[in-house]
C-alpha cells in the first residue's frame, strides 16, 4: 500500500481503526480469528524496510508469528 505513505497519522489511525472495527464484526458474525497489524506495524516501522511495497522484513514475519500463536 505504497499510496498510504504519504497520509498523515490521524488518518491512517482512523482508517485502521474502521477497517479492524468491520473486520472484527465480520470475523465474530462467522466465529472466526483476525489478527490486526496496524499497531505493530505502526510501532515498528523498521519491519516495514521498502516504502514501495508491504511485505515485512524478518523481524517482521517474526512478529506476525508471534501474534499468530498467541491466540493458539
Amino acid at each position: 500500500m505504497p499510496f498510504l505513505f504519504n497520509t498523515s497519522s490521524s488518518d491512517l489511525d482512523t482508517l485502521f481503526a474502521y477497517i479492524d472495527d468491520r473486520m472484527n464484526k465480520i470475523t465474530e458474525k462467522y466465529n472466526i480469528k483476525y489478527i490486526s497489524l496496524y499497531q505493530l506495524f505502526k510501532n515498528n516501522p523498521s519491519f516495514l524496510p521498502n516504502p514501495s511495497t508491504y511485505y515485512p522484513n524478518t523481524n517482521g514475519y517474526i512478529e506476525i508469528a508471534k501474534k499468530i500463536l498467541d491466540i493458539y
